[in-house]
This record gives structure tokens, sequence and C-alpha cells, in this order.
């Protein structure tokens, strides 16, 4: 072909990709690169780089508060006045407290979908080994349903015969669960062997996966220690 194409290395995909993530426009890309805007254009569609990829994902409500908030303490500091973020932040919701709300409202976290069929459906039991180093475990069981404490115990073991005494006292104390759900650490084996054998293999009855899903005993923890401060 006797048309001429510039070298790949004039505008190639690492290139295309710092610049434009630097927020620069493609006539300025195509005047540092020194190639033709076409050229530019050509090799952006070539190597799939997106033309909004400096831009930012971010809702309106979001964006105006940004943008509220950012230009009030520019009019500040432009007036000699320093204060700190979060009184500029109540200032404005003293304002406008409707816009306030609806930017709260906004910001609330999406929660997942949780359903429990009644109380001793399912238990949650964790671990807490933040202390270890000071041979301090802490293993809980919570119902579920209710949200009641099934156990809470401090050791100086992560033995699984010490989760299976502190389980099998709830058991006594509130009667056999219909499932568990534990993550994958061994100190909880006796305990799902046992749930599997009273229970029965594969309906459910021991339910294993990642700690971070079982977040209602990490949530029990935390208002365990607001309700009982331990002062060291």
């Amino acid at each position: 072909s006797s048309s001429y194409q510039a070298p790949l290395t004039c505008a190639g995909d690492r290139q295309l990709h710092f610049l434009k993530s630097c927020g620069l426009s493609l006539p300025s890309i195509a005047e540092i690169l020194q190639v033709s805007l076409t050229t530019v254009k050509r090799r952006m569609k070539r190597f799939n780089l997106n033309h909004s990829l400096a831009y930012s994902e971010v809702t309106d409500v979001d964006l105006d508060a940004l943008i509220t908030d950012i230009g009030v303490r520019a009019q500040l500091r432009a007036a000699g006045i320093r204060v700190q973020r979060h009184r500029v932040r109540r200032s404005l919701v003293r304002i406008n407290p409707r816009a306030a709300a609806l930017r709260a409202m906004s910001q609330r976290p999406h929660r997942r979908l949780y359903s429990v069929a009644g109380p001793n459906s399912l238990w949650h039991l964790d671990g807490n080994h933040k202390l270890i180093r000071w041979r301090i475990v802490i293993h809980g069981g919570i119902d579920g349903y209710s949200r009641l404490i099934d156990f809470l115990h401090a050791s100086n073991n992560n033995r699984s015969s010490t989760v299976m005494t502190s389980f099998l006292n709830a058991v006594e104390r509130y009667g056999v669960t219909s499932r568990v759900r534990t993550d994958h650490g061994g100190e909880n084996r006796d305990v799902c062997v046992m749930m599997n054998i009273l229970r029965g293999s594969g309906r459910g009855s021991a339910i294993r996966g990642r700690s971070v899903h079982n977040h209602l005993t990490r949530t029990m923890s935390r208002q365990s220690k607001k309700k009982h401060q331990i002062e060291v």
C-alpha cells in the first residue's frame, strides 16, 4: 500500500492511556505526540481506549456536594478564613438541610438481602484473633434471625475442642440450630462434623464460606466493645 501510517511507537496504547488518564484532550495528545488528531482517534479506536477514560464515576448528587464543598472552602480561603472541613459541611447543612438530607441518603450503603426463616434456623459462628499475641482468642455465635448472642467466650487457644465446648453449652441452653455458618478455619471442624451428624449432610447443615460474609458476629463484637469497655 502506498498510504503512510505513523509508527505505533508514536502513539502506542500505553502512551495514549497515560496521557488520557492525565486529563488531556485528544488535540493536546496529538500535539504532544507530534501526530495528527485523526491518528490519535484512529489509535484510540484500535486499542479500544474509552474516550471517557479520565472521567470519574460519580452521581449528580455527590458531584453537587463536592462542587459546593470545594467552592465554599475556596471562597473562605480567598477571604483569609481557615476552618475545618467538618465545620464547612455543618454550615452547609444549616443553610440547606434538604440538600444535605439528599446527599446523606445517596451515600447510604446498599446492603445485600438477608433472610432467615426463624429462631434457631441459622447460627453464625466466628472468631476474633486480634488479641492472639496475648494468648486471647474470642469465639462467638449469634442467631441469624433474632440476633440473640448464643455464646461469646474468650480463651487462651484456638482449638476446635474449645469452640465445640462453647457451642454445646449454647445448644444445651437454646436447643440445636438447624444450620450453622462458619468460615474455613480448623477451629470449626468439630462443630461442622457434629451438625452433619445431627441434622444430616447434603442439606447445608454446616455452611462454610469466606469470613467476610459472616459479618453478624463481627457486628456483635463491635456492640460488645461499646457496652463493655475494658480498662488496661
